[in-house]
């Protein structure tokens, strides 16, 4: 009878707390919820991006080739570096073009373009192929006071090399600097890397800080003018060799086509880009049997710039040999880059350039 009594007293309070707990939560209120206080769960996911810490420069430059603030360590003491590369079609895709900050594209014998690459604070593991010297891209190297990568050269390089007092390294005599790759057929099989060249100048005492040319940049992002340049080519003589850029709006790039293929580096096998492209209009003429070309570096000219899908009229100046080419606004103003690399296309005058 006690254990009646007992149960019957349990189920009577369980049922008085449940009562009395359904009572109290009818006068409790409900909170009203503010949409625009509700915490979205993707709202705590960091981005990667925006959270990746930035890298702290301690002593800022700017770099006088490609105007981006650097840390000052990267270019103390160091001179440019100035590559001839080779751009027959045997010879693509070359390696390293993408990492230099300055390109310069001018024609040869042949109706082919060589490069000469500068590099400044930029790395290259491997560059090449490596080609021979020709005289009139010594006005390049001595604006630059780069120090001179090449392999061989034309009879008026081999002369006035010395007589200029170039300092550099020729692969014919230099087995520590450049190597051959054996997957390319001689003569399309010379490569070197920064690293290599730098050892060597330390070397020889070529390296140390000496006075180079510099470009100028504009504060921001920049667009030239309102004048379209969506699509730029440029067709050299007499061969209609064709280069071609096609801007990127989204990357803010002009993306590079040889031939209407895409120009690939093969350190990466990426599209080469440009950021700023010169063209620079200059006299050329054939001086001997061989085709060998002579053309107008110092005197003064017109020209293109450029950059960020547009492009405007400039002109360019050279006093001599070893001064810098000064490109100028229709103002006579100094020519303002954006920052990025720069690709510069000296063509002869009876060269084709369309824009789009």
């Amino acid at each position: 009878m006690f254990r009646y009594y007992l149960l019957k007293g349990y189920i009577i309070a369980i049922i008085i707390i449940i009562l009395f707990s359904a009572g109290c939560s009818k006068h409790q209120t409900q909170p009203v919820m503010d949409p625009e206080s509700v915490e979205n769960p993707e709202d705590n996911i960091e981005d990667p991006v925006k959270n990746a810490e930035e890298p702290v420069i301690i002593d800022p430059v700017i770099c006088p080739l490609g105007g981006e603030i650097i840390e000052k360590s990267q270019i103390e003491n160091k001179r440019a570096i100035a590559v001839m590369i080779d751009n027959h079609p045997k010879a693509r895709p070359q390696s390293g073009l993408a990492d230099a900050e300055v390109v310069y594209e001018l024609p040869v014998e042949g109706g082919i373009t060589r490069f000469l690459a500068l590099f400044l604070h930029n790395q290259a593991l491997e560059i090449g192929p490596v080609r021979s010297a020709r005289h009139y891209y010594l006005d390049l190297v001595m604006e630059y006071n780069a120090i001179y990568a090449y392999f061989g050269g034309s009879p008026q390089a081999w002369e006035q090399i010395p007589k200029l007092k170039i300092e550099g390294m020729n692969g014919i005599h230099d087995g520590a600097t450049f190597y051959r790759y054996s997957g390319r057929k001689e003569p399309h099989d010379k490569y070197t890397s920064i690293e290599r060249i730098r050892n060597t100048a330390k070397r020889r005492g070529y390296d140390g800080e000496k006075e180079m040319r510099k470009f100028y940049f504009n504060e921001e992002d920049m667009i030239p003018s309102d004048r379209p340049a969506k699509k730029v080519t440029i067709i050299y003589p007499p061969v209609k060799y064709t280069i071609t850029y096609e801007f990127d709006p989204v990357q803010k790039v002009y993306l590079r086509y040889i031939e209407n293929n895409p120009h690939l580096d093969a350190n990466n096998n990426k599209q080469i880009q440009a950021k700023n492209i010169i063209i620079q209009s200059v006299n050329a003429k054939v001086i001997d049997s061989e085709g060998r070309l002579d053309i107008q570096m110092v005197g003064k000219g017109k020209g293109y710039y450029i950059s960020n899908g547009c492009f405007k009229e400039i002109s360019w100046q050279k006093e001599t040999r070893r001064s810098p080419t000064r490109f100028l606004d229709k103002d006579n103003n100094e020519l303002k880059l954006n920052t990025g690399n720069t690709w510069v296309h000296l063509v002869p005058q009876d060269s084709k350039i369309d824009f789009e």
